[in-house]
């Protein structure tokens, strides 16, 4: 079952907008994950190494150093693609504003809604801004799409392709 983004109002009102995808046992575990995926790599390469020394004549060298690699690499490809993702971002109507909070570290991005071009692709939201793409995990519901809607200038994009 897939949870639903969470929508809060604050400062009594409705010009500030939070969607979160930061609830629910699953999202906890996948932000655990994702946080702490290089001392998961490294663990993995460990626990490799550690499988050679134990027990050497099962497994070759070119093959431990090969995985050891591939763990390596695949870990790092993961890290930079996670960097791009948000796991909670806040629309402030009244300072026009939209804070982007990123899945890897404690970074939140600021930016102006004006120099901010949204894009709907199946399941994800992509912001553009002027320096990097960041990209939402949305469900079906479309609240988010028509909290970006009520924008001044609505540049919504809607269709698939390439992110």
């Amino acid at each position: 079952m897939e949870q639903r983004s969470n929508i809060l109002k604050k400062n009594g009102g409705k010009n500030v907008y939070i969607f979160s995808r930061s609830e629910g046992t699953s999202e906890k575990a996948h932000m655990f994950f994702v946080t702490h995926l290089g001392k998961v790599g490294f663990a993995t390469s460990l626990f490799l190494i550690s499988l050679f020394v134990i027990d050497r004549k099962s497994f070759s060298l070119n093959f431990m150093v090969f995985s050891i690699i591939f763990v390596g690499l695949l870990t790092c490809i993961a890290i930079q693609f996670h960097r791009k993702f948000a796991h909670k971002v806040v629309i402030d109507f009244r300072s026009r504003k939209i804070e982007f909070h990123m899945y890897r570290g404690e970074d939140i991005i600021m930016a102006d809604i004006g120099e901010i071009r949204t894009k709907l692709v199946p399941g994800h939201v992509v912001f553009s801004l002027k320096d990097r793409k960041i990209l939402y995990r949305r469900t079906e519901d479309n609240e988010l799409v028509d909290c970006l809607n009520k924008l001044s200038k609505p540049s919504i994009i809607k269709g698939g392709g390439k992110i």
